[in-house]
């Protein structure tokens, strides 16, 4: 596709040698007879506006108001002069005079005098708001305008041409033409409001909830629409769609299905390209609203085939459609949640919303139009059990003022003031009834001022006020289309009221009502709306009834939203049947979005509504139960196979009963020391550090029991709901700091009570001629007090600098992106550093130890423990060295991490304490029986008979390599050579 031209009503070039062509007239039925595989594509939207000269009497900075009543005038020579009384009515004074004194006040009106789809819209707009227009000259691309001496028809580019030329005159042009040509452009007084012709108007035009493909009569299929005529009073009231025509299954001649390919690229990138949207505005168009966008695209990449048969969008997903309802005021959030979970869907969705009532998004659900709606309960008929409520969100509806110019920000009414003002029984500021509750109103004698309110508003506070006081409000005047168009209209006028819905980015003053005690003033806030549920939850239905709380804290006119959805889909596999890209498993995905994601939550608590889903957790629960029960074919579509890789639930009896052996073990030792403390084996093994040694032991293994502890009693898993990597674990993060100090304390108390065992003897043997040397367990408590106390001031470090704290690491995602396998884990910002720091120290100090143990190999074992002492350490030192490399590959397994410290904890501190012990007590047991084993063991050696004074004649330290040393300790805690 090398060429493009503007075709005007002469071409004749058939569509057989085009690609394609853009056109903002309709096709007509006859163009669908020849070509039936011809197909419209809205592309953008354009104002028609309504351009004139006067620049010879009007400054450059005023503006012509006029409306469409005078606009459809003027084009029929009804009205045939710029000083008729209806357009100086319609401006303001100074204009008016300006028009009464013009010299010639003659209006010259020029026409397109060509087929044009400018002149469809234009000529259709003034047709839908003036019958008389309608029935004298009729809404076409070639209208027949009535014959006027002032009527002048120009060519395509000469109207533009003829109003800059011509004092008086007045044509019509597209809006982007219009401002390349500097040309002046009429505004339209609609209700309240003078409006403009530019994006914002033209926004608020292609964005009516009543613009629908089909609404002029055309096939729906044909996705086209008109625009004029909307209901807002902001929105443009000449407006159209421009058209991208293609034909759909026929390639033009010369064509080959590359050029087809390239074509639907190049539109695909038109309606999805920033960079698009932003020239199309340039030029004073408007991109289509967010449903309609996704809608026509997702058309054309399934219309459009080459010849083959194939295609030309390549591999295509159809997307499946939603449709959803909700009241116009929840409407932008709605959407704004909708665009997430599109584009967080792994499968192609298109989400099409509708505003409407309870009332009749209720109706809708039940004749199966939509697929999910938000509405009151009060609007439902609970009576169908294949419909799923869940609590959605609590708003409220306030009464909005404006009394900025009385110096009044504060307003207390009560239900039966609002229903007088509204109904016109109170029409003053300063009315008795309202300065009864409003002393600070009896000076302000100003009438009151009523904004229209929207029609659905007033329908969902009617919902409130026949729930809570019987009665509906006696509003009989006109309603605003849409909600803003109030706020703005109260805002733009003084000593006004309207009624609108509470909402957070809404800058208006609200007044207090007068609650349930009949004297408490309440305002309108998120508590206020919340406390309406403390009273009113029903478990048995899940549901609230915020409209009838007895709270004296709940605002009066709140109401309670829900999920409205069928529970059970039947269908069948022609249909997608229940696969998870099907229409019931992402309808059932949408509910979940809605109802259980947190993010969800937060974006309506920032908007100022409450969600109620996870009011409490009864309404958690209770909401995570209904959705697990909606079903296609009577299979749950929500149940999720999540991995949490959490401990077997028997970890922590595991750990309770390895730590409570030990403390047995423990407490038993203890007691058999202190029962034979004047035993020879007891006296020499020194029982002050025996008692450390066991006091170690048992903090180490303790470990064992906040290891052994994770997440699973939170909520978070019973509700099968996305997995938390952010909540608050503060229980958990303190068991995680407590392991650290249990292990780390434990395992100094346990090596600093060896060490003193070995060093006491090394030192000792150490000294020169085997003179007599005293050391006393006081000497040595501080050595082992240095190392608890170094392990506990470099925990505390660890502690203030990088706290251990819990955390929950994701592992898989399904393809969803629904996190589907997670561990749980204690980590710190600085593990690495202190966790290595650790291992080297105790790495360090038990290989001194072994070489401690290996000079002193020689002392008799039933005195000096050196034997079992060398097997712990090496015990230690191995258990320690598989621990950190078994650990390094199982890091994200908590189940095998746990088996690695259990084995940890289990040799270090109850085997240990076995090895130290057990062979004291058999010793024991077997100087019981024959006194003699500690004499013949004991008391000699090697012939060498032990002394407690000097040493023999002849001996010194040297002879560790060819003789054994007896030591005999006189008396306990002493070691005497």
């Amino acid at each position: 596709m090398d060429h493009a031209a503007e075709c005007d009503e002469e071409d004749d070039i058939d569509p057989k040698y085009i690609d394609f062509a853009g056109s903002d007239s309709i096709l007509s039925e006859s163009n669908y007879e020849s070509y039936p595989d011809l197909q419209m594509y809205p592309t953008v939207a354009g104002a028609v506006t309504v351009v004139y000269n006067l620049n010879h009497i009007m400054d450059s900075n005023e503006e012509l108001v006029l409306t469409m009543s005078i606009v459809s005038q003027i084009f029929m020579f009804n009205i045939t002069s710029w000083s008729d009384q209806q357009i100086l009515d319609a401006n303001s004074d100074s204009i008016a005079s300006k028009l009464t004194n013009m010299t010639d006040p003659t209006i010259k009106v020029c026409v397109r005098s060509s087929k044009s789809g400018t002149t469809e819209i234009f000529t259709k707009a003034l047709a839908d708001s003036s019958p008389t227009f309608a029935s004298r000259v009729g809404g076409s691309s070639l209208p027949n305008w009535v014959e006027s001496p002032n009527l002048y028809r120009k060519g395509s580019s000469a109207v533009g041409a003829f109003v800059d030329q011509n004092d008086g005159a007045v044509g019509y042009l597209v809006l982007g033409e219009a401002e390349m040509l500097g040309l002046s452009q009429a505004s339209f007084q609609q209700g309240a409001y003078t409006v403009k012709a530019d994006s914002k108007s033209l926004l608020y035009a292609v964005s009516e909830p009543d613009v629908s493909f089909g609404n002029n009569g055309d096939d729906p299929d044909h996705l086209t629409a008109d625009l004029y005529g909307p209901k807002a009073d902001l929105a443009w009231p000449i407006a159209g769609y421009t058209y991208l025509v293609m034909r759909k299954t026929t390639t033009r001649e010369g064509g080959s299905c590359a050029h087809r390919q390239a074509v639907v690229k190049f539109w695909d990138w038109f309606y999805t390209s920033d960079l698009a949207a932003s020239y199309a505005s340039s030029y004073g168009f408007s991109p289509l609203s967010f449903a309609n966008r996704e809608m026509v695209l997702n058309r054309l990449r399934q219309d459009i085939y080459c010849d083959d048969g194939s295609l030309a969008y390549g591999d295509l997903e159809i997307p499946t459609i939603l449709k959803l309802s909700a009241p116009a005021f929840l409407l932008s959030e709605i959407e704004d949640i909708n665009k997430v979970v599109a584009e967080a869907s792994e499968y192609s969705v298109n989400l099409i919303t509708n505003a409407s009532a309870s009332e009749y998004s209720l109706q809708a659900l039940d004749t199966g139009t939509i697929d999910v709606t938000v509405a009151s309960l009060l609007a439902a008929d609970e009576s169908n059990d294949n419909v799923m409520i869940s609590p959605f969100v609590g708003i409220a509806f306030a009464v909005a003022f404006n009394l900025d110019d009385a110096g009044i920000e504060y307003l207390i009414l009560n239900v039966d003031l609002i229903q007088d003002i509204f109904s016109g029984l109170i029409d003053v500021w300063n009315h008795p009834d309202i300065t009864e509750l409003n002393p600070s109103l009896e000076t302000v004698n100003a009438s009151i001022a009523v904004i229209p309110p929207s029609e659905q508003v007033v329908a969902e506070l009617n919902l409130v006020l026949e729930a809570r006081y019987g009665y509906s409000l006696e509003y009989s005047g006109t309603y605003a289309e849409e909600e803003m168009g109030s706020v703005l209209a109260l805002i733009d006028s003084d000593y006004s009221i309207s009624l609108v819905h509470s909402y957070q980015m809404i800058s208006v003053s609200f007044a207090s009502i007068v609650g349930s005690d009949g004297s408490t003033a309440i305002a309108p806030s998120t508590t206020s709306i919340f406390s309406c549920g403390q009273d009113t939850y029903t478990a048995e239905r899940n549901s609230f009834d915020f409209p009838r709380s007895d709270n004296t804290s709940c605002y009066p006119l709140s109401l309670d939203y829900y999920i409205f959805t069928n529970r059970d889909d039947f269908v069948d596999e022609e249909d997608g049947g229940c696969d998870d890209g099907s229409r019931p498993a992402l309808k059932a995905q949408l509910a979940w979005w809605y109802l259980a994601e947190r993010n969800v939550d937060s974006a309506l608590a920032q908007a100022g509504y409450v969600p109620i889903a996870a009011y409490n957790d009864d309404v958690h629960q209770a909401t995570y139960d209904a959705l697990m029960q909606l079903t296609c074919n009577g299979v749950s579509l929500l149940t999720l196979f999540v991995d949490y890789t959490l401990l077997p639930a028997s970890a922590s009896g595991f750990a309770i009963g390895i730590a409570t052996l030990t403390f047995s073990a423990g407490a038993g030792f203890l007691a058999w020391m202190m029962l034979n403390l004047k035993h020879k084996i007891v006296r020499f093994s020194q029982p002050a550090f025996m008692g450390i040694l066991i006091l170690g032991c048992i903090l180490l293994t303790s470990a064992l029991i906040p290891m052994a502890l994770d997440d699973r009693s939170y909520d978070y898993y019973k509700l099968g709901e996305p997995l938390p990597l952010h909540q608050d674990f503060s229980a958990l993060d303190a068991a995680c700091q407590s392991i650290p100090w249990l292990f780390c304390v434990g395992f100094a108390m346990i090596f600093s009570a060896l060490f003193a065992k070995v060093w006491r003897l090394k030192k000792i043997m150490g000294s020169k001629k085997l003179k007599r040397v005293k050391l006393t367990t006081m000497q040595l408590i501080p050595w082992v007090a240095g190392m608890v106390g170094l392990s506990m001031l470099v925990l505390g470090v660890w502690q203030g600098i990088a706290p251990l704290h819990w955390e929950r690491v994701p592992v898989a995602w399904d393809e969803d992106g629904m996190m589907v396998k997670s561990y749980g884990r204690c980590t710190s910002a600085a593990f690495s550093e202190f966790f290595w720091l650790f291992v080297a120290a105790q790495f360090g100090a038990l290989l001194y130890g072994m070489v401690l143990c290996y000079q002193t190999r020689y002392v008799q074992s039933e005195f000096m423990e050196g034997k079992w002492i060398n097997i712990i350490l090496i015990n230690m030192v191995t258990t320690l060295m598989f621990s950190v490399l078994l650990g390094f590959f199982v890091k994200d397994q908590p189940s095998a991490i746990f088996a690695v410290a259990t084995v940890n904890a289990t040799m270090l501190g109850f085997g240990t304490m076995m090895l130290m012990c057990v062979p004291k007590c058999w010793t024991h047991y077997l100087s019981v029986k024959d006194p003699n084993v500690l004499k013949n063991a004991g008391a000699y050696s090697s012939g060498d008979q032990a002394t407690t004074g000097g040493a023999s004649k002849g001996t010194t330290t040297k002879g560790f390599a060819s003789s054994k040393i007896v030591v005999v300790a006189p008396s306990v805690g002493v070691t005497s050579v």
